[in-house]
C-alpha cells in the first residue's frame, strides 16, 4: 500500500494529531515516515547574507525550533515501531512539501489543517488546503478536533460520481479498507439543483431517474470491486447537495475516514481545488485523504502553470 510516508508538521496540537494518524498508517502498512518541517523563507528576511541560514540569524533560529519539532515527534512516537526519517526544508512550505515527497518517491502525504500564523508559520490551514491543491500523491489532512482514535478504522467512506466511479480514489480506498480491515461504503450524491434548472417538472423526473440509475451503476461497480478484493461494502445513492450530504452521511453513519477524488481546475489564473472536496476537507469531523485525478495530460500542465502563480500570493494572516 504505502511505503514511504512524509508527515509535514509544525509542533502544533493538530499535527500532532496528524503525526498520530501518519505513524498508525506506517506501523500497519510497515511505511517509512519522514517527519519534514519546512521553514518559511517568506518568514524572514534580516540577518541573511547568502541562502544558507545561520544560528545567530532569524532563519537560523526558525530551523533550530523547526529541529527541535521534529526530534520532538520522533521520539513522542517511539513506540510505533516505524523507520523515520528527520527532514528540515526551507521554502514555500506547501510547494516545498510537495517536492520533497516527489523527490523521495512518497505515496502519501499527511497534514494538519491549522497551525501556527505569522512569522512563526510553518503549516497553516491556507498551506495544507494549497498542497492538497497541487499535490500529484494522495494527502491525508487532519483536524485537531477529529474523534476516531488513529488506527481504529471500522469505516470509509468513498463518495463517488459518474465522472469518478474507475478514479484512482478507488483503488485507494480499497487499500485502506483492506488495510485496516474496515467497511466500505460507497455514496453518490445526485444534485438534483442542477438538474432541476430550466426543466419542466415531467422532464425533471425523467432526467433525475436516469442520473440516479447512472449512480447506482457506478457505486454497484465499486462493489463488485471491492468484493474481489475481499472488502465488505455498502452502497447509497441519494438527492441533495454534496457538500452537506458527505458530512451528514459521515455523522449518520459513524464513518472513521473519508476518502475522495479531486480534480485541478483553474479560474482567474488560480489552481482550484474541486468545491466539493474542498468543502469537506475544511469541514469533515473525520480525517481526509484527497487523491489527484487528471483527465488528461493538459489538465497535468495546466495544474503546474496554476502551482507557479500561487507562489506569488503571499498571506500572512491565513
Amino acid at each position: 500500500m504505502y511505503r514511504t510516508i512524509v508527515l509535514a508538521t509544525d509542533g502544533s496540537d493538530c499535527a500532532d494529531r496528524a503525526a498520530d494518524w501518519a505513524f498508525a498508517v506506517a506501523s500497519t502498512t510497515g511505511a517509512t515516515v519522514h517527519v519534514l518541517s519546512v521553514v518559511d523563507t517568506r518568514s524572514y528576511t534580516a540577518g541573511l547574507d547568502d541562502d544558507t541560514p545561520t544560528p545567530e540569524s532569524e532563519g537560523g533560529r526558525l530551523e533550530a525550533r523547526a529541529n527541535g519539532v521534529v526530534e520532538g515527534t520522533i521520539r513522542d512516537h517511539a513506540d510505533a515501531d516505524v523507520e523515520t526519517v528527520a527532514a528540515v526544508e526551507h521554502g514555500v512550505p506547501d510547494r516545498t512539501v510537495n517536492e520533497y515527497a516527489g523527490a523521495h518517491d512518497a505515496d502519501l502525504v499527511v497534514a494538519g489543517t491549522h497551525g501556527w500564523t505569522g512569522l512563526n508559520r510553518f503549516l497553516i490551514g491556507s498551506t495544507a488546503e494549497r498542497i492538497v491543491r497541487t499535490a500529484e500523491l494522495p494527502v491525508l489532512t487532519v483536524k485537531e478536533r477529529e474523534t476516531p482514535v488513529p488506527g481504529a478504522v471500522d469505516r470509509v467512506l468513498l463518495p463517488v460520481d459518474r465522472e469518478r466511479g474507475a478514479e484512482p480514489a478507488v483503488a485507494h480506498a480499497l487499500d485502506f479498507a483492506t488495510t485496516f480491515d474496515a467497511t466500505l461504503h460507497v455514496l453518490s450524491v445526485v444534485e438534483a439543483g442542477v438538474l432541476s434548472s430550466g426543466m419542466a417538472e415531467p422532464s425533471l423526473y425523467d432526467v433525475l431517474d436516469a442520473v440516479e440509475a447512472d449512480a447506482r451503476a457506478v457505486v454497484d461497480d465499486v462493489a463488485e470491486r471491492a468484493t474481489a478484493a475481499g472488502v465488505d461494502s455498502e452502497t447509497t445513492v441519494t438527492v441533495g447537495d454534496p457538500r452537506v450530504a458527505i458530512n451528514d452521511y459521515v455523522a449518520e453513519h459513524g464513518v472513521d475516514l473519508v476518502v475522495m477524488g479531486t480534480h485541478g481546475r483553474t479560474g482567474l489564473s488560480r489552481y482550484l481545488l474541486g468545491s466539493v472536496a474542498e468543502r469537506v476537507v475544511r469541514t469533515a469531523d473525520v480525517p481526509v485523504v484527497t487523491v489527484r485525478s487528471f483527465r488528461d495530460e493538459s489538465d497535468a500542465a495546466t495544474a503546474e502553470a496554476g502551482e507557479a502563480d500561487i507562489d506569488t500570493d503571499v498571506d500572512t494572516n491565513s
